[in-house]
């Protein structure tokens, strides 16, 4: 990827594995994001995430060999090899880090940051909601309702190492943070 037009390039594939990457589609009115469509399948990221991840939304693991958006309808489509056509959804409900420069932000706190696994999440004071944790690949690794909690103490020492994020609903907000796991 460039920035410039040339001048610098940077390594782009994060965790993308190491299969052909066939074609590659933007998605309109996002923060860049981007869908790619490899010999395992599609895979998504924006602005806003650390890292690719699988994009299976109704979509096969196979040789997909173009990618199209129709804004008409919000649809995925992607041309397969021997599978035919299939179309999904646009990501919308994808788990990212929050871009909004609200007080929330301020109001949650994870420490350290990184760490080997366990971990702090400090909330709101008195604040109702529920903290979630998800890996790179969008999968839930750890949930729980807090009711009036200030400190939440996290154990993932049983996950591998990377990039996860932190959800938290407090009080009808949404906080989203990144979090390095390094056992």
């Amino acid at each position: 990827m460039t920035p410039d037009g040339g001048s610098n390039w940077y390594n782009y594939s994060g965790s993308l594995p190491n299969v052909p990457i066939n074609c590659i589609v933007y998605q309109n009115g996002t923060n860049e994001g981007l869908y790619v469509g490899t010999d395992l399948g599609v895979y998504y990221t924006d602005g806003s995430m650390a890292d690719w991840i699988p994009y299976q939304a109704g979509l096969p693991n196979v040789v997909v060999t173009e990618l199209e958006i129709s804004y008409n309808d919000n649809k995925l489509w992607a041309a397969t090899f021997g599978r035919g056509l299939w179309q999904s959804e646009v990501n919308s409900t994808a788990v990212s880090v929050a871009n909004n420069n609200s007080t929330a932000e301020a109001d949650i706190n994870i420490y350290p940051n990184p760490n080997n696994g366990q971990f702090i999440v400090q909330l709101p004071s008195h604040s109702s909601g529920i903290v979630e944790v998800y890996n790179a690949n969008g999968q839930l690794c750890f949930s729980e309702k807090t009711f009036g909690t200030e400190s939440l103490h996290i154990q993932l020492d049983h996950q591998v190492s990377g990039m996860y994020l932190v959800r938290a609903t407090c009080d009808d907000r949404l906080i989203t943070k990144k979090l390095l796991v390094e056992n």
